[in-house]
């Protein structure tokens, strides 16, 4: 009994972390992380001034789709103006990211707001450069990537998706899909998604086999033959099936 259950469990959960990831690939292929997707979606902006370079900073928020954009600001010129813009609008300030973005805003000689875990980004020190942490899942988030929005001129980045292993490009369009697991809410999703095909595939079974059994009655019915055992009746329906009692009010022996 354990045995079978497990063999119908199994292929279930293993359709729910395909369907976890299918839903999180397909969020992002189909919803932009752009300025624009920003600027309707925005859960807030401010920016850090860390010395070296200044942070602007905006988080995105909508269904299944959480984002937060950093850009990095290193030019002298630029980082007066938008200091004094963020200084009039009151925003020049640091504020909590959200842990799955993996972004340390600590200051430091030199230091990156980079993902931790991102090895080359430190080496790049470009004026003006941009890039997009994003989570895709639902009912949690599930999966993370990270996005290039500027890629500096002359710096060590020719294609990000050999360079960042956080990010996936597909098809012809080079969309960046997430390639990192955030585990709490993947193996939430998954064992939803499982327990959902389950019950689908359970009762697409039954269905299937109730369908199968009346097509196969109307078959037999057809060749004159009894629909529950298949005795040749000779296409006599009257009197019913001398088998198994079909049709009779008790059933008959042979």
């Amino acid at each position: 009994m354990l045995r079978s259950a497990a063999i119908r469990l199994l292929p279930a959960l293993a359709l729910g972390a395909a369907t976890t990831i299918a839903f999180s690939w397909a969020i992002a292929a189909t919803r932009p992380s752009n300025a624009s997707w920003f600027g309707q979606n925005t859960a807030g902006s401010f920016g850090l001034d860390r010395g070296d370079d200044l942070l602007l900073i905006c988080q995105g928020r909508a269904f299944a789709h959480r984002a937060v954009l950093v850009e990095v600001v290193k030019d002298r010129f630029e980082k007066t103006q938008f200091r004094e813009f963020l200084n009039q609008t009151d925003r020049l300030h640091s504020a909590a990211l959200p842990a799955w973005s993996h972004i340390d805003l600590s200051p430091g000689p030199g230091a990156q707001p980079a993902p931790r875990m991102h090895p080359t980004l430190g080496l790049i020190t470009p004026d003006r450069f941009s890039y997009v942490v994003n989570a895709y899942g639902w009912p949690a988030l599930a999966m993370r990537g990270v996005k290039i929005e500027t890629l500096p001129t002359g710096g060590a980045w020719r294609d990000p998706s050999l360079d960042h292993p956080h990010s996936i490009l597909l098809g012809p369009r080079r969309v960046a899909v997430p390639a990192s697991i955030l585990w709490p809410g993947f193996l939430l999703n998954s064992l939803i998604f499982a327990a959902a095909w389950f019950i689908a595939v359970s009762l697409g079974g039954r269905a299937a086999h109730s369908l199968a059994a009346r097509l196969r009655a109307r078959r037999a019915l057809r060749r004159g033959r009894c629909p529950n055992c298949r005795y040749d009746l000779l296409g006599d329906f009257s009197s019913g099936c001398p088998e198994c009692g079909w049709k009779r009010s008790a059933p008959a022996h042979s």
